[in-house]
Order: C-alpha cells, then structure tokens, then sequence
C-alpha cells in the first residue's frame, strides 16, 4: 500500500509551497545548485515514474490488458460522500474522462476508487498487486469540512484537490519529489502551470509566465502522463465547440461559461487555469468560443502553448495532439495566434490582432481598429467595421477592408484587395507578384509604394514609366524593373481605373 498527499490537511490553502527546500546544498553549504527546467516529456516521465522511484517504488496504473478490462472502465464509489461532494468528485472524473481514454462507472459497492470525506486532510492510499505496477484498489479521502472552508465551485480549491487526488488514483505521483509537507523540488518549472500534481502555485515560480490561478483539470503535463498509461480520449471527436453554446456539454462547457459571468453558480469568478485537448486525428472542425470574455486575452492555437485568458496570464493551455482550428473573441482587444491548420479567426469587438500562419485561414476583424495577418497559404482576410490594416503574407490572398479607412498590403503572392467603404490605402512592392484592386477610387483611396524601390521617381514619373491603360483598368508593370528588385511578374491592376492624369494625385512613397 501506498499513500499520497495524507499530511495535507496540513496544507494552506493559500497556495503557499509549504517551505518545500529550492535546489541542492553544496558540500560547503554556501551555494545552492538550482533545480533544472524540465522538458514536458520530462515533467510527464516524473509524474508516471520519476516520482515512484524517489520514494522507493515503481510506477503504476490500472490494468487494461487484453483479457483484463478491455473496456477500459473504472469503478467508483461515491456513496459515503454528501451531495455537494458528489457532484464535486464528479466533474473531477471528468476532466480526466476528457483526456484519457479510461471511463468512470459507478457503482453502490465495492470499486476500485472508493472515495470518503469522513478523515481530516485530503489523501489517496493505493494497493498494487505484488510487483507494485498495477493498482488494485485505491481510497480517497477528501475532508468534508473543506467543502464550507474552502468552497463547492470550479474555482475552489477543493475541487482541485479533487482533480488531485483522483490523479494519485490513476498513478501520477507529484510533480517533485515531495509529499505531504516535506521534501524538495526537483523542477524549476514545477507549478500549477504545467501539472495539477504540483504543490506549488504558478506566481511562486521565477521560470514560470503566469498569475496565479486555480488549476480545474488535468494541466499539461497532466495529459501527457496520463496519455501515456491509458491512451488518448476519443470523447471529443467531431465537430465541439468549447466555450459559448458548447455542443461538449460536460466540465469544460460550463468552465467557459462562466468566464466573465459571476453569476454562474458553478463557480465565483476566481481565477482558474485549464488545459484544452481536442484529438488532433479526428476529422472534427473545432472552435474556442470566447465571446463573453471582457478582456483583453491572447490565444494561441498552437499545440503545447499557453494564452492569457480572463484577465489572467499564463492560465490556458493546448495540449500536446490536439488541433483547433476556429476561435472566437470576445469584446476586449484581443490577439488570436494561428496554427498550421486551416483556421477561421474573429476579433469580435475591439482592437483585435489576428495571425493566420501557416494554413489557408479566413480572418474576421470586426468592429474596432484591427490589424489581421495571413501568413502563409491560401487566405481571406476581411477588415469589417473600423480602420484596420490588413497584410496578406505569402500565398494567394483575397483582402478585403470593409468600413473604415483601411490599410491592404497583400505580400507575396497573386491577390486580389477590396478596400471597401472608406479613405483606403493600398501599399505594393517589388516581389508581390499579380495583384489587383478592384474597388480603387480616384481622389479617395491612395497608392502606396516604397521609395526606396522607387528612389529616384516622383508620381508623374511613376505613371509615365510604369502604368498602361487595359481593357478592364490600369496596369502598372514592374517586370522591367528586376535590376531594382523586382520579379519579371511583378504587376498591379486597378480594375475600371483609366484615367492616368488623376491617378498620379493618389501615388504616395512612403
């Protein structure tokens, strides 16, 4: 039998590392050797194995052999709980339902986690069969007291310790080796940020980027480990929505929801941090849904990345293999970072800043001034309401300002910009390719180019040297130039735009 966590009663919860020592002394006593910053892979073998050996044991996890347990179900009992604690111990299986491939059923008698709140503290004591690497049979204990001492919500600190205990339960041991109140920490990076395993909050961590915030889930390191004994969850597979009329009804849902909205009777809007996985192999088009946030938050769509939501920073994470494709914002001044798929980004209200990368992505700016970034592919970019300046990047871009006085650089590539309504400004340069305007007004709108491509040009010049009139516009063609820079393809169109005396008032080199 092992036990875990079963000096915690003796925990402040609030959120102090205990005294936990930091680094090694020298032989000399007069230096400290700093704990090295662990790799995810590092922080994730610790908590399935690393830990078990510095106490003396192995790793461990329920076994779903061939012949076993092929339907990877876990019983548990909750009967001996009050209401509110079940419901608690509830949403904690939960979150690691979501991530793992292992399932919770309970049952009135018996089970392999039997959970009571009758003993002070919160603890997990595990038996293992004799070679100490499958679990038999596991007790968890959390103090019903901690309920009315330290709250019944997601944000609370019971249901985090919770979302702990469960994790012993399934074989993840700390994320140092340190138990109870003893012992020392074996990362520079150990914090809430990375596991719900540690003991130490993320704004007493000089190596960590965040606030400090409740952790209501497996974080990422969390989902890495447990990954690792029970397989990825397929819970989520298809079309979800997170956040903001979420088709995933379950824990995450009502987390979103009550983001900006202190009315929510799941929690009381205390600062909370959560790690999204959403399985990268499924065929699901995904979408984060950020609307009711009054902040300015930073998202990042990446994989193994973390995003400053609710006012917090550092509180939300992607985990590792999982892929999102869509995000929408809320009222604040947002930025909203791409990944490799093909995403769809709105700004929503607000001055908002939207990166593409590398997928062929569609960008809605909204109101507010907005700048919007394609990057590489195949994208749409549209400017909405608000003077907002759009840059294509590379690829073959479609820009479109909207309303307002707007700002198109189309990059690389063959694009097509639209200013829209407003005094726009169009900016070409050498390497652009075959781009064409197609709502270019005489005496509004403004031509931008580089003078230092242009270093020797005043605007008559420029139009005498470069421009011709077509059948469906102006062109200007700079495939002559390409001892100055330019590409052989190099070429402008202003679509029904004929008149070359006005158009020199609207050339700008800037």
């Amino acid at each position: 039998m092992c036990e875990l966590c079963i000096l915690t009663q003796n925990f402040d919860p609030a959120r102090h590392t205990h005294n936990l020592p930091w680094g090694t002394p020298t032989s000399d006593d007069t230096e400290v050797v700093v704990p090295p910053t662990g790799t995810l892979d590092e922080l994730a073998d610790y908590l399935t194995d690393g830990f078990w050996e510095d106490v003396g044991g192995t790793g461990r996890s329920f076994d779903f052999s061939p012949g076993e347990n092929t339907d990877y179900v876990v019983t548990v009992n909750l009967t001996e709980l009050t209401n509110v604690g079940q419901r608690l111990a509830r949403w904690a299986l939960e979150t690691w339902e979501t991530v793992a491939d292992i399932q919770f059923v309970e049952v009135q008698f018996g089970g392999d986690i039997q959970v009571d709140d009758e003993f002070d503290g919160a603890f997990a004591q595990t038996t293992t069969d004799r070679t100490g690497t499958e679990i038999t049979e596991v007790f968890v204990n959390v103090d019903k007291t901690w309920i009315s001492d330290f709250g019944s919500t997601l944000d609370s600190f019971t249901f985090s310790t919770y979302v702990h205990e469960f994790g012993h339960a399934l074989g993840l041991g700390h994320l140092g080796n340190y138990n109870g109140s003893s012992g020392a920490v074996t990362f520079a990076n150990d914090s809430y940020q990375q596991s719900v395993m540690s003991y130490i909050p993320q704004d007493q961590v000089d190596a960590t980027n965040a606030s400090f915030a409740e952790p209501t889930g497996p974080m990422m390191a969390d989902i890495l480990a447990i990954q690792s004994l029970y397989g990825a969850s397929t819970i989520t597979a298809g079309d979800t929505v997170w956040g903001q009329g979420g088709t995933y009804s379950r824990h995450f849902t009502t987390l979103f929801a009550g983001i900006d909205d202190e009315d929510d009777s799941t929690q009381e809007a205390g600062p909370i941090a959560f790690t999204l996985f959403d399985d990268a192999n499924d065929d699901g088009v995904d979408l984060i849904d950020l609307r009711p946030s009054t902040t300015d938050d930073v998202l990042n769509l990446r994989a193994e990345t973390f995003s400053d939501v609710g006012g917090l920073t550092g509180n939300v994470a992607i985990a590792r293999g999982s892929a999102f494709e869509n995000a929408r914002m809320g009222s604040g001044s947002d930025i909203v970072i791409g990944n490799t798929l093909d995403n769809m980004l709105w700004g929503h209200r607000g001055a908002d800043n939207l990166y593409g990368a590398r997928g062929n992505d569609t960008l809605f700016g909204g109101r507010g001034r907005d700048e919007l970034f394609g990057g590489g592919g195949r994208d749409n970019l549209f400017g909405a309401q608000g003077r907002d300046d759009l840059f294509g990047g590379r690829g073959r871009d479609a820009l479109r300002g909207g309303k307002g006085d707007d700002y198109l650089d189309s990059g690389a590539g063959n694009d097509v910009m639209t200013g829209g309504e407003g005094l726009d400004q169009f900016f070409y340069g050498f390497g652009h390719d075959r781009d064409r305007i197609t709502d270019f007004s005489l005496g509004e709108d403004e031509l931008l180019f580089s003078a230092i491509d242009f270093e020797n040009y005043n605007a008559e010049r420029f139009v005498e040297t470069y421009a011709v009139e077509q059948a469906n516009g102006v062109a200007f063609e700079f495939g002559q130039s390409v001892s100055q820079g330019a590409d052989y393809n190099d070429r402008l169109v202003l679509v029904g735009v004929f008149d070359l005396d006005a158009l020199v008032d609207d050339i700008v080199f800037i």
